[in-house]
């Protein structure tokens, strides 16, 4: 298991773990297009979608599990590379003429769909934005949410 880095406190995740519920984890396999390509475990997304209910409860539990350990399975963070061709390059010997795709795991895309929900519903009260977005494009993505959130957090004192 891939854990978080250890700061010497006890965090408290109650309120992430009651906000993963079956019907949370359904909408996020949901929420995946059926035929995006899997990932390493080469599980597809629509295997997901039409996971039994006793399926979904069995995810919903590890989920939780994960995030009250603050531990995700090392087969989950795998990732895979793929090199897609850039159109219109006259010479594809060179790297820059392919543009790197990072295909995860759906389970590791999951939980992650959640912990971003969980976010934006929870934590956030007015929404981010991107400082140089055209039209003040808000941040959906996880990655830019914690970031937004830790620089708002030393910036101002409180992220609401």
């Amino acid at each position: 298991m891939v854990g978080a880095a250890e700061d010497g406190g006890d965090a408290d995740f109650t309120g992430v773990c009651q906000f993963i519920t079956s019907s949370r984890v359904k909408a996020a396999f949901n929420s995946f297009g059926d035929f995006k390509a899997a990932g390493p475990d080469e599980l597809p997304a629509i295997a997901l979608k039409h996971l039994p209910e006793v399926g979904i409860e069995y995810v919903t539990e590890l989920y939780k599990l994960s995030i009250a350990t603050g531990k995700i399975p090392t087969c989950w963070t795998k990732m895979r590379v793929v090199f897609i061709p850039k159109s219109g390059k006259s010479d594809y010997a060179a790297a820059k003429s392919y543009r790197p795709i990072t295909l995860s795991n759906f389970l590791l895309k999951g939980l992650e769909r959640l912990v971003q929900w969980f976010i934006l519903d929870c934590i956030i009260r007015e929404p981010l934005y991107q400082q140089h977005a055209p039209k003040a494009a808000p941040v959906r993505q996880l990655s830019h949410l914690l970031s937004l959130m830790w620089r708002r957090r030393w910036k101002v004192g409180s992220i609401s």
